[in-house]
């Protein structure tokens, strides 16, 4: 899965991943992993 799928994904647009201009170590809600987790097949 590419960070071009998780931004196209209107359920991440809050997730710290997308709003920071840069990738570090971010927090991820559950919520937020859920739907990377199903995006990625899991």
């Amino acid at each position: 899965m590419s960070l071009a799928a998780i931004k196209a994904e209107p359920k991440l647009a809050k997730m710290e991943l997308i709003r920071q201009s840069r990738l570090s170590v971010a927090p991820v809600r559950d919520d937020e992993w859920a739907v990377v987790l199903k995006m990625a097949g899991k």
